[in-house]
Parts: structure tokens; sequence; C-alpha cells
């Protein structure tokens, strides 16, 4: 039911009907909460403090951060950088001190976006609703750690930023209106005062741009002052099939040859129709699926009506059922998804962007600029 109003209030804030305006005074009100978190002063840094890397949203809900935050520390490793990730663990009930660690965590302690960005990142991880803890817990964990990403964070002001970066997707800015008359989290005017914007396009949809004419667009920026952002299209292709309790893993292809008879499927993420289209754009037969609110915890009744055939899930469902009575339920398959890029070169652009400000921050700590 709850997934269901989520999607139906998702719907209203694209257009700006009766809904929308009935709530429209309480989004001034929003605003000027906004416009005061983004002018109040904060407390200076910590200059010990390695970079930090935001990876955010102005459009709530599900975008596609948590695939983005995860190549990218992917990416990052592969030029030699040492990332840790800061989270609010969102879901979870985190105490008055920080949870820092390394995978496996359990997501009910730390929530379960965490959880999956610790074992497919296989990167040291914190997580604390006030990042400046988070961040400091984790350079206690993991001291050799060179460069922060945080996993949401971008209306988190106490935290100072090297890098923004914004998560989009094909929804927008929706009717362009702040909470709760829109989607918007801060004014879309936020889209031009960040590093990075990333539009996530449909699942298996192929970029706009050829590859070459982006490469040489962000090339050229390396070497010129950009003040706007760049984009990078974003979308995410399933690679593989993998049975939870037996970890068995097989190509989508194959696996549609094991099983060629309908299948179900359940998703509880922030825009779990996307998954279903997503499955059936691949070729899945779907008898039933089941809709749950984002980082819900799956319960025996959501469990119900599923019958003996395959239950289709997401990497993030599936660690939500690591420590559950059903782990080893042998329907659960994983549909594992990856994040791919156009221009495939924008990291390397942006760690360049990276060394830049910490050398500069470096020299400026050092009176040598």
């Amino acid at each position: 039911m709850q997934a269901k109003l989520n999607h139906w209030i998702h719907q209203q804030w694209q257009h700006k009907g009766l809904f929308a305006r009935l709530l429209y005074p309480l989004s001034r009100l929003t605003a000027h909460i906004v416009k005061n978190k983004q002018t109040k002063h904060y407390p200076s840094w910590n200059t010990d403090m390695p970079p930090i890397i935001i990876v955010g949203n102005i459009f709530v809900g599900g975008v596609g951060k948590t695939p983005a935050v995860i190549s990218l520390c992917q990416q990052l490793k592969r030029f030699g950088w040492r990332p840790g990730v800061i989270s609010r663990g969102y879901g979870a009930k985190i105490g008055p001190k920080p949870i820092a660690g390394h995978a496996p965590l359990d997501p009910q302690q730390v929530g379960d976006e965490p959880s999956l960005i610790a074992q497919l990142a296989q990167v040291p991880i914190a997580v604390h609703p006030n990042r400046r803890h988070a961040a400091q817990a984790l350079m206690n964990y993991a001291p050799d750690t060179n460069v922060i990403i945080a996993d949401d964070g971008l209306q988190h002001y106490p935290l100072p930023r090297a890098i923004e970066i914004i998560v989009q997707d094909e929804r927008g800015i929706g009717n362009g209106w702040l909470l709760p008359a829109g989607p918007l989290r801060e004014p879309a005017t936020r889209l031009h005062q960040v590093e990075w914007v990333l539009n996530r396009r449909s699942i298996g949809a192929s970029p706009a741009n050829p590859e070459a004419a982006a490469y040489d667009h962000l090339t050229q920026a390396q070497t010129q002052q950009v003040t706007s952002p760049q984009h990078v299209d974003m979308w995410l292709q399933a690679t593989k099939i993998e049975q939870m309790a037996s970890q068995k893993k097989l190509t989508i292809k194959h696996w549609q040859e094991f099983f060629p008879y309908p299948c179900q499927a359940l998703a509880g993420i922030g825009q779990p129709e996307r998954f279903f289209g997503m499955l059936r754009d691949l070729g899945f037969e779907l008898d039933q699926t089941r809709a749950l609110p984002d980082h819900a915890s799956i319960k025996a009744s959501d469990l119900q009506s599923f019958e003996q055939a395959p239950i289709l899930i997401t990497a993030k469902d599936a660690i939500k059922l690591m420590h559950s009575p059903w782990h080893m339920d042998p329907r659960f398959w994983i549909v594992h998804v990856e994040a791919h890029f156009s221009p495939g070169n924008w990291v390397e652009v942006l760690q360049n962007q990276l060394r830049e400000k910490n050398n500069t921050t470096i020299c400026t700590r050092l009176g040598t600029c």
C-alpha cells in the first residue's frame, strides 16, 4: 500500500495539478529553511581530513546514487586512490556513536545501502546521521583513506566538500517545486552549482551522445577553467543472475534457458516498477510482482502470495535477506546490475580535478601557494 501511495505522489509531482497547488504554500516554507541552511556559518573542518566527494540528489527518492557510488569507488581504486564511504545509514537504528567497518556489515545495524556498498565496492564505510562524526570515525578506522565519498549528504551543509555530484533520472526536476508541492529538496538552480551531473537513463538504454564526442568534450575540459557542471550519461545493465542460497551464478541468457517458464519478482527500492520493467525488457515473463517501500525490511506477509517459481530480486533486497529466515530459500535469484557511463573516462577527469584541489589544500596548509 505504501509503495502504491509513493508511486501516486511521484506522479502528482510531475505536474502542477490540484494536489501540488494545495501544498505550494508549504513549499515556500521549505524554501526558507533551505536558504537558511545554505547561508548558515558552520564550524571549520579539520584540515588534515582528506577531500570529500558528495554524491547526492535534489529529487527526493531513488535516482541511482548507490550504483554510482559503487562504480566511483571501484574506478578511483583503479587510479590508485584509497576511498572510504560515509553514509547516514537510513533505515538502521544508529546509536550516539558512529559505526565503521568493512564488509560484511549487518544491514540492520548500518542500513541496506551502506551494507551493499561495502560488499560490492570493498571499501571501508562509516555511518552516522552526523556526517562529520561518520567521517572522523572512518578515518579512525581506516587512516590510510585518502578520499571520502559521501553517499548522499548534498544537503548536509556542515560537511565540507571538494567535489559535488548530483544524480538525476528521466524525471528531471518534476514540476520544479520544492517539497511537499514538488519532488525537490533544493531549488533546481542547484544543478548549476555542482561539478558533475550524472543523468541516469532507463536500464539498458544506450547513451545519447557518441562516446568519442563525449570523450573529446571532457578531455578539452581538463585544460580549461570549467564553471558549469559536466554532464555524464549513466545507465544500468544486468550482468548476471545469482541464486542466493547456492551462490550459483549464470548469465541472463543461460538462466532463461534453464528456467524458460514464468517467474516472480520482488523489489523494495526507490522505484520498484523500474526493476520490474527492466526484467520484462530482458524477456522475463512475470506471473506476479511485489513492490515494497524503499529500505523496507522483507516480512513473511510480503511472501505469502508467492508460489514455488523463482523470485527475482535486486542486490539491495538480497542484502536485507542475508540475516532473515529466507536467506537459504532456493526461490530467490539476485539480478546483478552494473553502472555504465558515457563518456567512460569521466572518473579519470574527476580524479585529476581531485588531485588539483588536494594539492591546493596542502600548499595552503603549508603556506607555500
